[in-house]
């Protein structure tokens, strides 16, 4: 039963995922900016894909739990690309755009290291899910992005010149506040599908304004 649940869960999320990513494309928005949507369309259904499976098949292989970290780190990429978009930030050294991937590139490095000792999670003898002494390295590397991008978007909230944009890059601040707590609860529920759910209503927020 609650295997047929979290499909029809993961499903409509992936529904509410197309039909933005569809309305984004055919909107007046800049390419740049549908860009950095799409990508973030694109990475959350690669997510839920790959933890439905997951969840509905209780799987202890290993290969099948990287990529789910693998794709949430992604996720958190996206969103923190699309909040400099839309906040038309922009990088011109090489440097920062080494310094903006950096959260990424560490926990890709650290599911690596993990596939040798564990050190973020291994399957026990049991076959159940256990934190390794890392775990929680990797949970906060990832809500880097959220901090980071809430920060930018209240700090042009507060160099906005007129009420419009000030009130639109606050809005964007909440979305990474919001999204940092969703995050923080999925990476300790992790068969609770919060992120799935909280993202897709997030986004429909995000179309609507």
């Amino acid at each position: 039963m609650n295997e047929i649940l979290f499909a029809e869960i993961y499903y409509i999320c992936v529904a509410i995922m197309l039909v933005l990513g569809f309305k984004t494309y055919r909107s007046m928005m800049k390419n740049s900016q549908k860009v950095s949507f799409l990508a973030v369309v694109f990475v959350h259904i690669l997510y839920f894909q790959t933890d439905l499976v997951r969840m509905t098949t209780n799987s202890q292989d290993l290969f099948l739990n990287e990529m789910c970290f693998l794709f949430f780190s992604l996720c958190t990429l996206s969103w923190f690309n699309y909040i400099q978009t839309m906040l038309g930030i922009h990088y011109v050294k090489k440097s920062q755009t080494f310094f903006s991937m950096l959260p990424v590139i560490i926990s890709v490095v650290l599911l690596l290291v993990n596939t040798l000792n564990g050190c973020l999670f291994y399957i026990d003898q049991s076959g159940d899910f256990q934190n390794g002494s890392l775990y929680i390295l990797y949970v906060l590397i990832n809500d880097i992005y959220y901090i980071i991008g809430a920060y930018q978007a209240y700090i042009y909230s507060y160099r906005a010149k007129n009420y419009q944009q000030k009130k639109s890059n606050q809005i964007l601040g909440i979305y990474m506040i919001s999204l940092l707590l969703i995050g923080t609860i999925q990476d300790f529920f992790r068969d609770i599908p919060v992120f799935c759910v909280g993202t897709g209503c997030e986004s429909i927020q995000k179309n609507q304004r």
